[in-house]
């Protein structure tokens, strides 16, 4: 509990801050004045977003309270500042990476060039430059798909610019990957899959980040705390350093301890918030020591352990390395989910895929400019897809329920129709696992 000195400390701060409110507050007499305090301390320490919290919390109190008010305004003012320099610095992103892209089309490598394009868009979503250039590629490679003579590979590579431009790097990465088979030696045709592939790899790793950050936000709101830390513990084992999976992690952490009746006090509660904001804003002294006298007031809070690691590490590392550089690897390397060859049901119909797939890559093959026959394999291909996606779907709403045995059978399914469906590969060897390490001991 914070003592009357304390809060009359922090007050001294505000009058420094802000004079003009020093005559109406001398001292301390209204219930909302604590989380004033607080509200001007986070203020004085760069605490922006922290500091607007307490603010409007008061204004909830008493929507009356002046010194709330010009606290609100001061700190909306400095975050709006903030804002213009992201987005200033985004629109220097974009413009370098829209003459990137341009470059890049000089060069003839349209594929790199719709990826710096597009990293040009994610940084201003409106940007007028980069959406015409996208356009005109996507216009160029329409009218060259409408040729009537027209060779094969060049015509499926098209197909898969097409696609590309959409950010579909599943179809992509098949038609692509499809051609490149017939033709191993095509280097260009290599590099645009191996662009689609990566790219596909990060959208599903982005999919699995996505569905446990989605529940482990869900649990924390339901008061499932041990569901929720769990969940934040699946997300920081895909993304390290992750700020909101660190954040969610450590009051997941918090709520299990005061529910436990672990004697918490709001000293580590509020030294939890400035330790979790120093960090956000990548000041590591005061990070560390923050979570060091966490960590001394209350030996039970690991995760306060676990940052004072992560801490030490980045206040090591000579330049920054950007999470996530291990996605690069290729699928190819990775071992079939379904190693035992256990039996797994499946409807007859479906497991003809890969049969006529085989048969169909046979006759391109023999037969390479072959439009038709590559239609036909496109269109089985297809079907394959959307079969073992939608089943694949299903095994995420059975695991989402908590019947990860269905799940596991749906998800081998998956695998017998489509071998190669890297989603339900990764699920599979989680859920796997799990099963595992939840099973009794002989």
């Amino acid at each position: 509990m914070k003592t009357f000195a304390t809060i009359t400390g922090a007050l001294a701060v505000l009058v420094l801050a802000f004079p003009a409110l020093y005559a109406s507050y001398e001292s301390v007499h209204t219930p909302e004045d604590t989380v004033l305090s607080k509200g001007f301390a986070a203020f004085m320490d760069g605490r922006d977003k922290q500091a607007l919290s307490y603010f409007e919390e008061v204004m909830r109190l008493n929507p009356h309270n002046k010194a709330a008010q010009t606290g609100l305004e001061k700190v909306k003012i400095r975050l709006k500042k903030m804002e213009d320099i992201q987005k200033a610095r985004a629109h220097e992103l974009a413009k370098a990476k829209l003459k990137e892209g341009r470059k890049l089309l000089e060069t003839g490598d349209v594929v790199g060039a719709i990826d710096s394009f597009h990293d040009a868009l994610d940084a201003v979503p409106d940007f007028s430059a980069a959406t015409k250039e996208i356009k005109r590629i996507k216009e160029k490679t329409g009218k060259s798909l409408e040729r009537r003579t027209f060779q094969v590979t060049a015509w499926t590579f098209s197909r898969g610019v097409l696609a590309y431009l959409e950010r579909d790097w599943a179809k992509a990465y098949r038609v692509w990957s499809e051609r490149l088979r017939v033709e191993p030696q095509n280097v260009a045709l290599a590099n645009a899959t191996a662009r689609a592939e990566n790219k596909f790899e990060r959208m599903m790793m982005t999919e699995q980040e996505d569905f446990y950050r989605r529940g482990a936000r869900a649990f924390y709101e339901q008061g499932l705390y041990g569901q929720a830390k769990a969940s934040w513990q699946k997300v920081l084992a895909m993304r390290t350093d992750d700020q909101e999976g660190l954040e969610g992690l450590a009051r997941s952490e918090d709520a299990i301890l005061r529910a436990q009746g672990k004697n918490r006090n709001s000293e580590v509660e509020d030294l939890l918030e400035q330790g979790l904001d120093y960090y956000a804003g990548e000041n590591w002294f005061k990070a560390r020591e923050t979570f060091q006298r966490i960590a001394l007031l209350d030996p039970d809070f690991g995760t306060a352990k676990e940052y004072i690691t992560i801490i030490n590490r980045r206040m090591n590392e000579s330049t920054y390395t950007p999470t996530g550089s291990s996605t690069e690897k290729s699928w190819r390397m990775s071992k079939p989910s379904n190693e035992g060859n256990e039996a797994v049901k499946v409807s007859s119909k479906l497991e003809n895929y890969q049969e006529a797939k085989k048969e169909l890559e046979s006759q391109l093959k023999r037969d390479p400019g072959n439009i038709r026959i590559q239609q036909q394999l496109d269109a089985v291909t297809q079907k394959q897809d959307e079969e073992s996606e939608r089943i694949y779907k299903d095994g995420l709403i059975a695991y989402s329920q908590g019947n990860r045995d269905l799940a596991i059978q749906q998800w081998k399914q998956v695998l017998v129709i489509n071998p190669d469906h890297k989603k339900a590969a990764a699920a599979l060897r989680k859920a796997k696992a799990e099963e595992e390490r939840s099973a009794p001991t002989p």
